[in-house]
């Protein structure tokens, strides 16, 4: 992740610049009053002299007072918070040609989306039919991928065994 105050992009290691992007999420009242604390939570004593050797005089205040939430305080809550992260790690991030591959925030939403519909079973145990709408150049190869069986991960890891036809063993 390479952020900065107004801006934050993602990509795996070894990616090139041209392919790093941006992650747009929306935040509920909650998430966003969760984010607000923890970006206003004073430092400890040992913590503020730490960073006070690291900082320039004039960004002092931004450490240790009250601050309005930026574009970097979104991404890295939307990309760095533990449950998304290992999600992000073993379900969202694959190989393809021998290149690593991360899912764009709106492949990450579609095939979450997909998974859900999955397991959803109507009164007699059968499934929902749907169609799952790509177009040509827009990693939908990648999102079947995302959404499918996983090595090392069990089977109710994997709910979308089914849809794709394979079953993990």
């Amino acid at each position: 992740m390479g952020v900065n105050k107004n801006a934050a992009q993602y990509a795996t290691a070894g990616t090139a610049k041209k392919f790093w992007c941006g992650w747009k999420e929306s935040f509920t009242r909650d998430q966003l009053s969760l984010l607000r604390g923890s970006i206003n939570t004073p430092l400890s004593e040992r913590d503020q002299r730490a960073v006070a050797k690291t900082l320039i005089n004039d960004q002092w205040p931004m450490v240790n007072g009250t601050r309005s939430i930026t574009a970097q305080d979104k991404a890295i809550y939307s990309l760095c918070r533990p449950e998304r992260l290992l999600d992000l790690a073993y379900r969202f991030t694959l190989f393809d040609g021998g290149i690593k591959k991360i899912a764009r925030y709106q492949q990450f939403f579609v095939v979450r989306a997909t998974i859900k519909r999955v397991q959803q079973k109507d009164g007699e145990g059968r499934r929902q039919g749907g169609i799952h709408l790509a177009y040509p150049g827009f990693g939908q190869v990648l999102d079947h991928g995302m959404a499918g069986p996983r090595p090392g991960l069990g089977r109710g890891d994997c709910p979308a065994s089914d849809y794709s036809g394979h079953r993990p063993g």
